[in-house]
């Protein structure tokens, strides 16, 4: 299978993740809980995987998230056998993500090994507003850094997290590319939003997370990439 299927079928497999949570929240607000806990945990992951210096700012989160996650599960459990073994296969994955995220394990998600393997480009420092950046850059930077094999780049800002999808839509929009967000607007930590219509179907990504609660610091860390999927 090529990356490009790899990734589809990562990509996929959450979406489907996702839309079984969705059709559970009903049942019990807990559902809910797990969802959130659920895409933030293979969002962050992923963000690990990219740039491993984010771990000390997540591990804690991770951690307590894990722990209540862990907590969901047996709630419901106890409460309902049937529903616990239709979220088993969620559950597991998202406690591999947060692990991964709070330790650099050798043990990763299903979900999370096909965009290590699709990835595998080391982020190097680089100066501040390079014209080396592949992506337009808000005034607002620090810490600025681009991979070594890709046109991905990643960065720190005091800018809040709607400021810089504003900032983006409004830039990508000049270039007639059109917004989507795969997973929803995501939390009010973090989002994953892509931008649709290049000429050669592939598709801008852009992640944020702020990290204000983990690290104490108030900035908001970004990442832009070029994906190689089809969104539709």
């Amino acid at each position: 299978m090529s990356l490009k299927g790899i990734w589809k079928r990562a990509m996929s497999r959450l979406r489907m993740e996702d839309d079984g949570l969705k059709t559970q929240k009903g049942v019990d607000g807990s559902f809910e809980e797990v969802r959130k806990i659920n895409l933030w945990a293979f969002a962050m992951a992923e963000l690990v995987l990219r740039d491993s210096s984010l771990r000390s700012h997540l591990c804690l989160p991770a951690a307590q998230r894990k722990k209540r996650l862990i907590g969901i599960a047996e709630e419901i459990k106890a409460g309902n056998p049937t529903l616990h073994r239709s979220l088993s296969q969620s559950i597991s994955e998202s406690i591999l993500d947060l692990t991964f995220i709070e330790t650099d394990s050798d043990s990763i998600s299903l979900r999370l090994g096909p965009i290590a393997e699709l990835e595998k480009v080391l982020l190097v420092p680089s100066c501040q507003n390079s014209g080396e950046a592949s992506f337009p850059l808000p005034p607002d930077i620090q810490n600025f850094a681009r991979a070594a094999r890709s046109d991905a780049i990643c960065f720190q800002t005091g800018w809040a997290l709607e400021e810089v999808i504003a900032f983006y839509h409004q830039a990508f929009s000049k270039l007639g590319l059109r917004i989507y967000s795969p997973l929803g607007r995501g939390t009010e930590d973090l989002f994953l939003i892509t931008f649709r219509g290049l000429p050669d179907g592939n598709v801008y990504a852009v992640q944020g997370i702020d990290l204000r609660q983990s690290s104490g610091k108030d900035v908001r860390h970004i990442s832009l990439r070029t994906e190689k999927r089809d969104l539709s």
